[in-house]
């Protein structure tokens, strides 16, 4: 089979798996997602790789199997340091990070989240610097340094403001606002 035979075999295998990861048939996403792997791999789309690997990542999230969210996300940012794809990188950093996080491993989730964090801040990225301060905001209110996350929500909150995100400034005043109370 011909490079873009596979790859257009590839794609319809994607398309499919996001129909059925829509449906909340993760079983079968997860399949195709395999499968299409598989053939991107075959054709060396390394790009095409690293999106199959953040998407199955996802839906083992949503299945709760943080070993394999994990593995598949670090795959993936493997990739986008291979490729120089520092975006990508950070947002599978960012990725690590959540599923540490959701594990209650907080000290590795800071350490991913601040590598992001740098790669955002590098990039000029204020979206993704500012979601990573609050991560980063969470992580201290969860190792209960209120002071810490009090800062680092203080600082997402200006960039969100700047960017008028108001729904993330509203969120991240009300974490500002809880914290605030526990410390007075």
């Amino acid at each position: 089979m011909e490079k873009n035979d596979i790859d257009f075999k590839a794609k319809a295998l994607i398309e499919g798996a996001h129909l059925l990861w829509e449906q909340d048939d993760y079983e079968n996403a997860l399949k195709q997602y395999q499968e299409a792997l598989l053939l991107l791999e075959r054709s060396n789309n390394r790009n095409a790789c690293a999106k199959v690997l953040n998407n199955m990542g996802h839906i083992y999230v949503k299945r709760r199997n943080f070993d394999k969210a994990f593995a598949c996300f670090r795959e993936a940012c493997n990739i986008y340091k291979e490729l120089e794809n520092k975006l990508g990188m950070a947002d599978q950093l960012q990725n690590m990070g959540s599923v540490c996080r959701d594990n209650k491993d907080y000290d590795t989730a800071l350490g991913h989240y601040y590598d992001s964090l740098f790669l955002f801040e590098q990039l000029e990225h204020t979206m993704g610097t500012a979601n990573q301060m609050t991560n980063i905001g969470y992580i201290f209110a969860m190792k209960h340094d209120p002071f810490a996350a009090l800062d680092w929500f203080e600082r997402a909150l200006a960039l969100y403001e700047k960017e008028k995100q108001y729904e993330r400034a509203e969120l991240t005043k009300q974490n500002i606002e809880n914290l605030r109370r526990l410390v007075e």
